[in-house]
């Protein structure tokens, strides 16, 4: 019993350091996703770490193929329940060993008859190929990437970006994923973001796993909301956790020109993390 304790722990602790040491290119130009060509006035955002598919609990090796389609299933359903238009994803595998090479962000796309949109190689080594990634039911150009290194006991993360034609203006969205243990790192990762987007044109939406949440003014949310003037939603200190713990880690952040009504946190979702879905629109004084 205590050997195959022992083993069971040197496995988990063996696919934890994996990723520490697969990092992908820091800067990546990406494929632009294809897709009607100019979004309307109001979108249905969903960001959602899929959790390489294992669902709520447990690690993607332990996880059946079986299982892992449902979990996708799941996703697009509740998706298409409540009308998604633009999906920004993260733990987001493209053709890793550990999840069976099945391309999750390919797999929803063609769940709602998109074309895949682009995914970022946070991690791409030792048979992994996993990061963030956007899908939408419109084009995205200019897609492109920025990761940052890990160290031990803290895996590659990083940002995946591109642009919409929102009702005529161009709107960058930002997928990302942050530092989950060390908020020096994670700070650091949010000043290398703000810089990354500064000089964006037109409306600027990031959405993602910031792993911290608002209760703190020396952390990632506030200091991504004040950099680049943005928005939260909806009353930061009272908003209803997305994660296990009861921490609320999960965020849509939004340009002053845009709004968010309508902010539904789906705790039910196949993930250690909630589904956050919203409706961005532009501001009645900003048209």
């Amino acid at each position: 019993m205590l050997l195959a304790l022992g083993t069971l722990c040197a496995v988990l602790l063996f696919l934890g350091a994996l990723p520490m040491f697969s990092a992908g290119p820091r800067e990546q130009d990406l494929a632009d996703g294809l897709g009607e060509a100019r979004a309307p006035a109001s979108l249905t955002v969903a960001s959602f770490n899929l959790a390489h598919g294992r669902g709520a609990s447990g690690h993607q090796v332990f996880t059946s193929r079986q299982r892992q389609v449902e979990h996708l299933q799941q996703t697009a359903e509740l998706m298409q329940q409540h009308g998604v238009t633009l999906a920004l994803l993260q733990e987001a595998d493209g053709n890793s060993w550990w999840n069976r090479r099945k391309d999750l962000v390919l797999s929803l796309a063609q769940a709602f008859d998109w074309q895949t949109g682009p995914r970022g190689y946070q991690v791409q080594g030792f048979g992994l190929d996993y990061g963030n990634a956007i899908i939408s039911r419109y084009a995205l150009r200019q897609a492109r990437a920025r990761n940052w290194p890990g160290g031990w006991g803290a895996p590659p993360k990083g940002a995946v970006a591109a642009v919409l034609d929102f009702d005529g203006e161009p709107l960058t969205v930002v997928s990302i994923h942050l530092e989950p243990f060390q908020r020096w790192r994670r700070m650091r990762q949010a000043r290398s973001l703000a810089e990354w987007l500064h000089g964006h044109s037109g409306h600027l939406l990031i959405a993602g796993d910031f792993n911290a949440d608002w209760n703190r003014a020396d952390d990632a949310v506030r200091l991504l909301a004040e950099s680049l003037a943005l928005e939260p939603w909806p009353g930061a200190e009272t908003s209803p956790p997305t994660f296990w713990t009861g921490r609320r880690l999960d965020w849509i952040l939004v340009s002053s020109g845009l709004e968010i009504s309508e902010p539904r946190i789906l705790a039910d979702a196949p993930s250690d993390h909630a589904m956050v879905i919203a409706e961005i629109r532009r501001r009645a004084d900003d048209s």
